[in-house]
């Protein structure tokens, strides 16, 4: 059985996980995360906290290692639009 070690979202800080790419937070509303290859090309998109990513691209193959970058955009529990974007590493 293959394993996937990726990245995890914890609050705005990127930590480590097994299996998916996913976001753990509270007091966050309207939250949608979307997920790019290195080269811009879109992957996967989300809205919720309870969603994420299982390493596959579009294609539904496993995507190849390596840098992939996120934006996630969600209002907070006063109402304030957040962006927060960046880079993680996708390790098999």
């Amino acid at each position: 059985m293959e394993s996937i070690k990726s990245a995890r979202i914890y609050r705005h800080f990127i930590t480590t996980t097994l299996n998916n790419f996913s976001v753990k937070a509270t007091g966050i509303n309207s939250f949608d995360c979307k997920i790019y290859d290195r080269w811009g090309l879109f992957l996967h998109e989300w809205e919720g906290v309870n969603g994420g990513w299982d390493g596959k691209g579009v294609n539904g193959n496993n995507a190849t290692d390596g840098t992939y970058f996120y934006i996630i955009n969600y209002n907070d529990n006063q109402g304030k639009a957040v962006n927060k974007n960046g880079f993680f590493e996708l390790v098999r």
